[in-house]
């Protein structure tokens, strides 16, 4: 059924030259943008980031602002945090 993981981490996906983070929050799911590189080192970052994330999601303590801290080129971050005129 599901794609086989070819030794990443799981919930760590390669995108071109970087990688993302897939996790869900609030019952949405979501697909981040990290800024390391697929080499083992970046393997290990975003795979350890994304644990954080979800520890952080599963005790309730994912705010708006850490979210944006942690993944500040986020379009969700972006929409939350610009003001509407309209």
């Amino acid at each position: 059924m599901g794609r086989k993981s070819m030794g990443l981490p799981a919930g760590v996906e390669i995108r071109g030259n970087s990688l993302r983070v897939r996790f869900t929050l609030n019952g949405q799911r979501r697909s981040e943008p990290t800024p390391y590189q697929p080499t083992p080192k970046g393997l290990t970052a975003a795979g350890g980031l994304r644990a954080r994330v979800k520890e952080l999601i599963r005790l309730g303590a994912m705010t708006d602002d850490l979210y944006a801290e942690l993944f500040p080129q986020s379009s969700y971050t972006l929409d939350r945090k610009t003001p509407s005129l309209f």
